[in-house]
């Protein structure tokens, strides 16, 4: 914010965004005990890969010199810009697994899993809402509706080995292969520019530790560090996070979880590191389970103007965006 001379006497936010968005996603699993293994395990799932759901509505303020005697705002509101993004990746997993008793109080598991993305499409919109003839501070984009759409499907994998020492240690890794998703653009006129690889997923790579709670330690510990990797794409850098979680059981049954994610920067610029909190419980009723989770995070960086505006005092063309993403997670599991 600048005074008359042109001097910055603050810097204060100038839009503000909130919205909310639903996911669902479910599946099955069922085990049985063969010779020579301990058990045998299968399961399918259908869930949300990703979204790219983004709301933006930002305010625009006027100028106006009123006559003497009139009552009027000096910045009167002259419209809106507007930018709606629409879409989720879906895929399907099949999995298997076996758990095996090595010797004594060693046993391991190895699972198996494949994946496929389902078509989709992402849809953009654009709309500059000017409610004066007088454009002042108003974008000159013209409003747009753009989709994109994918008809084909990518396959994963993914390969998870377990080792369990006696009844409370057990290591773990996990291999996740990389895929990306790319569309034809047909949206020759539009003022947006999408790169078209419309999704890029990073192969992962996992290494994890646990330690399980008994009846006289009522406390269980988890570390895990992941890393991610976009093998041949030097648009984007490998990150790392590290995970670290607790459950406490309470004596009426009840845990009580927590943990911290801390992922390493990609970027210093755009790509900042950043830390997340977690947290929830659960109960069991019967043969119905019931686990309630969530998650928050607050980060900071800079993104180039969503609508560009010409001769803007501004001293240059990125926002200092601030972020607080918080997620609530609601399982239900029912035991045959």
């Amino acid at each position: 914010m600048r005074d008359s001379f042109d001097e910055v006497l603050v810097y204060g936010d100038y839009v503000s965004n909130e919205f909310s968005n639903f996911l669902v996603s479910g599946g099955a699993t069922m085990s049985l005990k063969i010779p020579f293994i301990e058990n045998l395990g299968m399961g399918f799932s259908h869930y949300p890969l990703t979204h790219f759901t983004y709301r933006y509505s930002e305010e625009v303020r006027g100028t106006y010199r009123p006559e003497d005697g009139e009552y009027a705002s000096k910045d009167p509101i002259v419209g809106y810009h507007n930018y709606n993004v629409d879409g989720t990746v879906m895929a399907s997993t099949v999995g298997v697994g076996a758990n095996f008793n090595l010797n004594g109080d060693l046993s391991s598991s190895i699972g198996f899993s494949i994946s496929s993305t389902q078509p989709f499409k992402i849809t953009h919109e654009i709309t500059v809402d000017s409610l004066y003839s007088d454009v002042t501070n108003l974008s000159e984009y013209t409003d747009a509706m753009m989709v994109f759409e994918t008809s084909t499907s990518e396959i994963f994998y993914g390969i998870n080995f377990q080792l369990d020492i006696g009844t409370r240690n057990s290591i773990s890794l996990l291999f996740e292969d990389k895929f990306s998703i790319n569309f034809i653009d047909s949206n020759l006129f539009s003022s947006i520019v999408v790169d078209s690889t419309l999704y890029f997923k990073p192969q992962l790579f996992s290494f994890s530790w646990s330690q399980k709670s008994t009846e006289l330690t009522p406390l269980s510990f988890s570390f895990q560090v992941d890393q991610f990797s976009y093998i041949d794409d030097e648009d984007n850098d490998d990150f790392y996070k590290w995970k670290f979680g607790f459950e406490y059981m309470t004596q009426l049954g009840t845990p009580v979880r927590g943990g911290l994610v801390y992922t390493s920067e990609r970027d210093k610029t755009f790509f900042p590191s950043t830390t997340m909190f977690t947290f929830g419980s659960g109960k069991n009723i019967g043969d119905i389970s019931i686990d309630i989770s969530g998650t928050y995070e607050l980060f900071t960086f800079p993104h180039a103007d969503l609508f560009p505006v010409e001769n803007d005092v501004r001293p240059n063309e990125y926002d200092i965006i601030r972020d607080s993403q918080l997620n609530l997670f609601l399982a239900i599991s029912y035991l045959f």
